[in-house]
């Protein structure tokens, strides 16, 4: 797959509701992605992911922005005070910071996008259409 495309994801762990990591895959699906974390927490679920086209950003650039651009919220350390990409924050509130984050970044792109089925997206006035794969 092209450096520049792939998947930004939230994922949320059952075993701490106001923990939210956000990251990056360039699997063909952000749920491999998950499976392959399981083995650390096997409570982790995907919140949502939106796939991001290739542009003139890299993957890794967008993830690190979008890092950035949290600095609002709480973001947790590893044991060695190394950042995470753990952050404490509102479960809406990560997502739609998210989405308009990359709506601002990817003016006029609708998103292929993932999400978990118990989230009500018309609670945001902004969001697409949204596809369930």
């Amino acid at each position: 797959m092209n450096e520049n495309a792939g998947w930004i994801y939230v994922l949320q762990t059952s075993s701490d509701y106001t923990r939210y990591k956000v990251g990056m895959t360039r699997s063909f699906t952000p749920m491999r992605r998950v499976n392959e974390l399981r083995c650390g927490d096997p409570h982790l679920s995907l919140l949502c992911a939106y796939q991001i086209p290739v542009t003139e950003f890299s993957l890794r650039e967008v993830e690190q922005a979008l890092h950035q651009s949290l600095f609002i919220y709480e973001r947790l350390t590893f044991w060695n005070e190394n950042l995470s990409e753990w952050f404490r924050v509102d479960r809406y509130e990560i997502q739609h910071h998210v989405y308009d984050f990359l709506k601002e970044l990817f003016p006029g792109i609708l998103f292929p996008v993932f999400y978990e089925e118990s989230f009500d997206a018309s609670s945001h006035d902004q969001w697409p259409e949204l596809n369930n794969y």
